[in-house]
């Protein structure tokens, strides 16, 4: 039940983001000057750690009954972990070279237990 709880509250928060702490004119993330971009990378690093929770969270809610009748469950949980890939690139913008093209280095957290 907390899961649901948990993932509700985000779902929430995503909603209300708008409305809460938007300043009326942000500058790009380029121009952004040093106190207002720590904060900024502060608040997207925080973004992104909500959502690898709330990941586990939905895995462990998983265990117990799946939602599948209701919600795309593969779908659901990709597009999170899509977000949370655009934050990391956000967070660490480097990308690494390799023959392939360029990537940018994972986060093994976003692999789940369930998952594995």
């Amino acid at each position: 039940m907390n899961g649901i709880k948990l993932l509700g509250f985000l779902a929430l928060c995503l909603l209300a983001a708008p409305a809460f702490g938007a300043d009326s004119s942000p500058v790009s993330i380029t121009q952004a000057k040093r106190e207002s971009l720590a904060g900024a990378i502060g608040h997207y690093a925080r973004s992104r750690a909500l959502i690898l929770e709330a990941v586990r969270e939905f895995d462990a809610g998983l265990k117990l009954a799946n939602p599948q009748v209701l919600i795309d469950v593969t779908e659901w949980r990709n597009d999170l972990l899509d977000r949370a890939e655009d934050l990391e690139k956000v967070l660490d913008p480097q990308p690494r070279t390799s023959e392939t093209g360029v990537t940018f280095q994972g986060d093994p957290r976003l692999l789940s237990e369930a998952f594995k």
